[in-house]
């Protein structure tokens, strides 16, 4: 089906395949709500995967408003993690630490929280960033 070939490029970091099928997937109404708003996820990410900075951030707006409708507090964390990884693969390491702050500020007892605060410690340690 395509959602498994989807989800198969996503798992192997092909963010070209994955996001053109996700794209498919999302244009479909009659999805059921909590497969919707993940679809959104994954397209962002796999836009993200593939280097499309600026849509992967369009598609984030779209992923946490699905995530809210949904009230998925796990997805809409995930989902305003992508900010800092899409930064983080840009090298806009300024960006990268507001997104961390926006993460903590929203989900300050969240189960990403240790994950983005480690992978940022490290960012900023790494030569491209200073």
């Amino acid at each position: 089906t395509t959602k498994m070939m989807a989800d198969d490029f996503h798992s192997r970091h092909d963010g070209a395949r994955a996001s053109s099928l996700y794209r498919r997937l999302v244009a479909v109404e009659d999805v059921d709500p909590d497969e919707a708003a993940w679809n959104r996820f994954l397209l962002a990410d796999s836009l993200r995967l593939k280097g499309d900075m600026s849509a992967a951030m369009e598609a984030v707006a779209d992923a946490r408003s699905a995530a809210a409708e949904i009230e998925d507090e796990n997805l809409i964390e995930l989902v305003d993690l992508l900010p800092y990884q899409i930064a983080r693969d840009d090298l806009r390491c300024d960006a990268a630490g507001a997104a961390v702050g926006a993460l903590l500020g929203r989900h300050a007892d969240g189960q990403y929280r240790k994950q983005a605060e480690q992978a940022l410690k490290a960012m900023r340690q790494d030569q491209r960033c200073r």
